[in-house]
């Protein structure tokens, strides 16, 4: 489970990304986190709103700022799930 204070991190960052009709769909993507550590950065994936488009958002564990986009199904096979 990801922590209160990284999702108050991360919510202001994913905002900027989520176009107005799909703010609602925050605490769903935050059902299931993985983390990982590419480029020796701990990163969390969130579960996307819409898995049939297969591609999740990745922001930085530290500053909660956004990193980028990634395959869903990858990031499942590697991630530590949170």
């Amino acid at each position: 489970m990801i922590s209160e204070d990284l999702k108050k991190l991360i919510i202001p960052n994913l905002k900027l990304h989520l176009m107005d009709e799909d703010q609602d769909k925050i605490e769903i993507m935050f059902t299931e986190c993985y983390k990982t550590n590419p480029y020796g950065t701990p990163f969390v994936t969130l579960k996307p709103f819409d898995e049939g488009y297969g591609v999740a958002m990745q922001f930085n564990m530290l500053t909660g700022t956004y990193e980028e986009i990634t395959d869903w199904n990858y990031i499942k096979t590697i991630g530590e799930k949170l």
